[in-house]
């Protein structure tokens, strides 16, 4: 949805500033690359977090985006 490669450190920033005009909720940009994998940590990510990064996705919650994901790819293979 960013459009954002994520070649750059600053992309980590741009993709926070994102999903606050889009949410009007904020993600720290170290919880963002650690989502991305550019941070190694085992800490797990926040129910705050996940439903942040699924308003940003236009969904209503991480439970939501979760459910749509497993419909999808059901669906795509039940087609088959």
């Amino acid at each position: 949805k960013s459009g954002l490669s994520f070649d750059k450190a600053k992309d980590y920033d741009s993709l926070c500033d994102l999903i606050f005009t889009a949410t009007n909720r904020t993600i720290g940009v170290n919880t963002i690359k650690r989502l991305m994998g550019y941070i190694i940590d085992d800490r797990k990510t926040n129910e705050y977090t996940l439903n942040t990064i699924a308003n940003y996705l236009s969904f209503k919650s991480w439970e939501e985006l979760c459910g749509s994901i497993r419909n999808y790819v059901c669906g795509r293979f039940a087609s088959r």
